[in-house]
């Protein structure tokens, strides 16, 4: 298995610790930032990014 170097890998959420996912795939259409946390965005909490 190959692995990814940790500068390629998506980030964690530090409220939940999901893997984070690019904005563009979030329900709601104003995020800011590049990553949203869709396991937060779903429970309607702050992901902390």
């Amino acid at each position: 298995m190959r692995t990814m170097p940790d500068d390629e890998r998506p980030p964690i959420c530090p409220a939940c610790g999901v893997t984070m996912v690019p904005a563009a795939l979030s329900a709601e259409s104003e995020k800011a930032g590049e990553w949203v946390c869709l396991e937060c965005e779903e429970l309607e909490e702050p992901d902390g990014v």
